[in-house]
């Protein structure tokens, strides 16, 4: 049995997976990044309820250094400390700048490092000063985590075990990775602005016409060095995409051994960048198969996802269901996001279907042992 958990993480991505056979009395636990720091009381709650059950938590997972994925982590790791709740996790897999050298065994980019940029606010104020903040290495040394890191995570990584259940990470590259540590002046660059709220021109064109645009890869160095990697646990496999380069992704896809060809066919695929256009491909969708997608996004502003993207998945599959962690679509400002054309080709037929998890206590089951549950107040 499998049970994966969206959290509402605004505009961030923040998953718990818990999972067992059926003979085993104790579920293991899989944490996917933690959301922005309005997210901390339902990291808070999720440590709780690990803490209460007896369990621990087999690995954490930051797939980058960007604050919609870390922050919820890091603040509700401070909650749940003055609580006394927080459970023995037994793996952190971040890559650092000071494990991409060490890997290389060079002192060549040792200092400063990329994670020396990130602080962590030590505080429940909302206004902090310098002397409040701490960098991140003192951080996770302060929880005992610092020597559970796994540092240096790509492509390249034999298969990871967590839990019982077998990992496979696609990205990112040594490449990528490499870009990030060597650039990082520009690691907190503020990404090109998209058009808001019904002014993107693409909204009054059908899915059918979108389909056929090319569009440009990400060039975020962050999300380059993101981590993506398909998990398997019995018979079920997702592919959790971070906020990876479909180029990447494909290569490393191409590494295990699939292709258009022989596909990569999952259960589900937690879109990458909150289902930003330049984070998928037409070739990475024909590579990794399914008709079942997990979206990220509040869809704040009419930024993301953009329709492109969904577009793309379709001409892939023909037929798709996206399971959303907010009900993005029914805001006023993406009333024109689809067209009439678009509604009654996709929309009323059911080859798209759009579908809120709503709470922990309700579930949607994609097959049978894979469940999905909404959760958290995104405070």
């Amino acid at each position: 049995m499998v049970k994966l958990f969206s959290c509402k993480a605004h505009d961030g991505d923040y998953f718990w997976l818990r999972y067992k056979h059926d003979e085993e009395k104790l579920y293991h636990n899989l944490v996917i990044d933690g959301g922005r720091k309005a997210n901390a009381y339902d990291f808070y709650e999720m440590l709780k309820h690990i803490c209460k059950n007896g369990e621990q938590i087999d690995a954490m997972v930051l797939t980058h250094f960007d604050q919609d994925h870390i922050m919820g982590m890091f603040a509700g790791l401070q909650k749940a400390q003055k609580k006394n709740y927080i459970p023995k996790i037994a793996a952190l897999y971040l890559n650092t700048g000071k494990g991409y050298w060490k890997h290389h065994q060079s002192l060549e980019g040792s200092e400063p490092l990329p994670e020396e940029t990130v602080k962590i606010p030590m505080t429940d104020a909302p206004g902090y000063s310098a002397n409040d903040l701490k960098k991140l290495t003192d951080f996770l040394q302060e929880y005992g985590l610092e020597e559970h890191i796994c540092s240096y995570i790509v492509q390249s990584c034999e298969e990871i075990h967590i839990g019982n259940a077998k990992c496979y990470i696609i990205s990112p590259s040594d490449a990528s990775l490499k870009d990030l540590i060597q650039n990082f002046s520009d690691f907190m660059q503020v990404s090109p602005v998209t058009p808001y709220g019904g002014a993107d021109p693409e909204w009054s064109k059908p899915l059918d016409e979108l389909s056929g645009y090319d569009t440009p890869e990400d060039t975020s160095l962050s999300n380059g060095a993101s981590i993506a990697f398909l998990f398997e646990f019995e018979k079920i496999r997702i592919a959790f995409l971070g906020d990876a380069y479909p180029s990447v992704c494909i290569d490393g896809l191409l590494k295990l051994g699939y292709s258009c060809k022989k596909p990569c066919c999952v259960d589900l695929v937690k879109l990458s960048h909150h289902g930003s256009k330049y984070n998928c491909s037409d070739k990475l969708f024909q590579i990794l198969r399914t008709q079942n997608y997990l979206l990220s996004t509040d869809g704040r502003s009419g930024k993301l996802p953009n329709k492109t993207m969904i577009a793309k998945l379709l001409h892939s599959c023909d037929s798709a269901t996206i399971y959303c962690n907010y009900s993005w679509w029914k805001k006023s400002i993406y009333s024109s996001f689809f067209t009439e054309e678009d509604r009654e080709k996709w929309l009323v037929t059911g080859n798209l279907n759009l579908i809120e998890l709503s709470s922990e206590n309700t579930s949607e089951t994609v097959k049978s042992g894979l469940e999905l549950y909404g959760f958290g107040r995104g405070w």
